[in-house]
């Protein structure tokens, strides 16, 4: 380390206080040198070590103490004296070094010797549990590192189906950097095309996933295939016969072991290599199928001179690639509720784009997007399409946006202005269970509102808009039950209750062509907005919007004075003296007597 950085971390007078606190505490340690360290440790940057005898540690083996070489603002570690088998201890690495902090851990740095005595008392504690086994189910808790811990670098494999606890053949093919396994030829191809559009291979070869009764420690983990059988075995007959049926001579075949722990499931890969031959090695070895027709071999012959070869197992990485699996991880339970519920976007414009790729991401699996414009160049400052889009049908080009996210997203682009599709088939919305409209423009919603009042097939109706520059936005809920959006409007399509006045020169912009207006404002400015009438959609299809209902995001006090905007003088002036900027405004949405289709109705 450089001086001037060894100066601003104060290692050198740390150091020999550190030093000397081992000695005090362990009086026969003994330090290492840079050479022991540097040999022992080749890929770690060590200041410092000692060894920890066994017998002032109470336990049956020494240990080392390290300091790595941005200690104190870095943990002491600890390491077994010799590199262990792989997995032989729960929390240790390869090299022998103890896992002990997580990355999520709050540590008081800079370090001092207090911490040393703590990592070195873990490090005993984990020691002694792993011999005596009292923490072997970490080994399942991590099971995905443990599994392939030691094993050559090789391609992972991604996991395109939900169901893992059924007992089948499935098919792998072999992409450019991963495996992928599927039920269905067709339908895995499909999912590699969106996810490695400009990718090469397609290989198809033969894979199974066995469903195990119960969980898999180290001292079962396969490397050759006696082993990988063995363990089979335990699944039962059926499950050694698709094992059989997966194994082809000279071919690559994949194995994958599913298990239950905690009330989760886990899965876990195998990449097995069968030799053409009976016996490894052995130019002149008879081949597998000797005694049969190539590809004619029984089951049970094959398995049986497979197994008794031992050909090499590698254990893989597993990773689960549906949709169901990634939101699992970022959504939770959430997003289970929301797998089968559909929902209509009409507009995707920087708004309404936005607002889909959130319902995509909350746990949304069916969308329907309907937009009738192109994408162009001017809209790339704030949209989620980029410039390679530009030409493109906007509904089009953010369906596969959503596809590249999720390739098993069920999601309809509609190239056309959602009244053409009404028109066709006046029934067409009501296979919905919401939808969502974005477009802020005042002739399609508010038809889209009275065919919303008019029927009780038609969904709820969630309209969302921004304010000039984006420093107010609105989203309005329309139920069966409550007001409607034409109860909020002038007879002109002006809100009632909007935000701010902005100056006619600061509001509408247009280009130098007919009809080319824009409201100005960016990409940042809309996200508020964008994620409050996500949150409204997503409360909507929970059941936690019981009528029509309101919501305003107000920005910050210093956006409005920027364009020079006033409040406007109804019910937010004296709200916001109140309440304050920067926050979102809920109010529910009484019918009016003087609406059109509200006061129909009374």
């Amino acid at each position: 380390m450089h001086e001037d950085a060894l100066e601003t971390v104060r290692q050198d007078g740390l150091l020999k206080n550190v030093a000397a606190a081992v000695l005090a505490k362990w009086p026969s340690a003994t330090s290492l040198s840079a050479e022991e360290l540097k040999s022992r440790f080749q890929s770690r940057r060590l200041l410092a070590g000692w060894r920890l005898p066994a017998s002032m540690l109470g336990i049956e083996q020494s240990l080392l103490l390290l300091l790595p070489e941005l200690f104190p603002y870095a943990l002491p570690q600890v390491s077994l004296e010799q590199c262990p088998a792989p997995a032989e201890y729960p929390h240790v690495e390869l090299d022998g070094v103890f896992c002990l902090v997580g990355v999520d851990s709050f540590v008081a740095l800079p370090a001092d010797f207090r911490h040393v005595v703590y990592v070195v008392e873990e490090a005993v504690r984990v020691l002694s549990q792993g011999v005596s086994g009292a923490n072997k189910n970490d080994f399942l808790d991590e099971v995905a590192t443990y599994w392939s811990l030691g094993e050559r670098p090789g391609k992972p494999i991604w996991l395109t189906v939900d169901d893992i606890k059924t007992t089948r053949a499935l098919l792998a093919i072999e992409a450019d950097g991963a495996v992928l396994i599927g039920d269905e030829e067709e339908r895995a191809k499909r999912w590699l095309n969106v996810a490695q559009p400009r990718g090469h291979g397609g290989r198809v070869a033969r894979a199974a996933l066995i469903y195990l009764p119960e969980p898999i420690f180290p001292r079962s983990y396969p490397h050759d295939t006696a082993r990988l059988a063995s363990l089979a075995s335990t699944a039962g007959e059926q499950a050694m016969a698709i094992v059989g049926r997966a194994l082809e001579p000279g071919e690559k075949c994949y194995i994958l072991f599913s298990f239950e722990h905690a009330g989760e499931m886990h899965v876990v890969g195998t990449t097995v290599d069968i030799g053409l031959s009976a016996s490894r090695g052995k130019k002149s070895a008879p081949p597998l199928w000797q005694g049969y027709r190539k590809g004619k071999v029984p089951i049970e012959v094959l398995l049986q001179r497979v197994i008794a070869q031992q050909f090499p197992v590698v254990r893989a990485t597993v990773v689960s690639v549906t949709g169901a699996a990634l939101l699992k991880r970022t959504s939770g339970e959430p997003a289970r509720r929301l797998a089968s519920v559909r929902v209509a976007v009409i507009g995707v414009g920087a708004l309404g784009a936005t607002v889909a790729r959130l319902l995509a991401q909350a746990g949304v699996r069916h969308l329907t997007l309907f937009d009738g414009e192109d994408f162009t160049w001017q809209n790339v400052g704030r949209h989620e399409l980029t410039a390679k889009h530009v030409g493109r049908p906007k509904v089009a080009a953010i369906r596969d946006e959503l596809l590249a996210r999720f390739p098993d997203l069920d999601v309809r682009a509609m190239p056309i202005q959602w009244q053409h599709e009404w028109k066709k088939d006046p029934s067409a919305f009501d296979k919905y269970d919401l939808v969502v409209s974005a477009t802020g423009e005042w002739t399609g919603e508010i038809l889209l509102n009275s065919i919303s009042r008019s029927s009780v097939q038609v969904p709820p109706v969630i309209f969302g808009w921004v304010e000039p520059h984006a420093i107010a936005g609105h989203a309005i809920a329309v139920l069966p039950t409550g007001g409607c959006l034409q109860c909020v409007c002038d007879a002109y399509g002006r809100f009632d209750l909007r935000v701010a006045d902005v100056p006619a020169e600061a509001a509408l912009q247009r280009e130098n062509s007919c009809g080319a207006f824009f409201q100005p404002f960016s990409a940042a400015q809309a996200i508020p907005t964008a994620a409050m009438v996500t949150k409204m959609a997503l409360d909507a299809l929970a059941g936690r919007v019981g009528a029509s209902e309101r919501r305003t995001w107000v920005g910050a006090k210093e956006d409005f004075d920027a364009v020079g905007a006033s409040i406007t003088p109804t019910i937010w002036f004296q709200t916001l003296q109140a309440d304050g900027f920067e926050r979102v405004y809920r109010a529910p949405v009484h019918p009016q007597e003087n609406c059109p289709c509200c006061g129909a109705e009374k």
